[in-house]
């Protein structure tokens, strides 16, 4: 059914964690999405130095390994 509705799909891969996708529906409207990619290293995360910079706060201010993956998770 979607096949019958789409024309096109356009991916570029923007930055290090997120791809443009563009879809192109038969009618002529276009749907801009922004996709989030996984990665493998904070570092290639767009904002992966300042959460590297949080991380360690919260670890010198002596929060536990689960309430910082709670936090950085939120």
């Amino acid at each position: 059914m979607r096949r019958c509705l789409v024309e096109k799909v356009v991916l570029d891969r923007g930055t290090r964690d997120i791809a443009l996708a563009r879809i192109v529906w038969r009618g002529g409207a276009v749907t801009d999405l922004d996709v989030k990619m996984r990665v493998n290293a904070v570092a290639n995360l767009t904002r992966g130095d300042e959460m590297r910079n949080r991380l360690l706060k919260l670890a010198q201010a002596g929060t536990p390994d689960d309430e910082i993956a709670r936090i950085l998770t939120s």
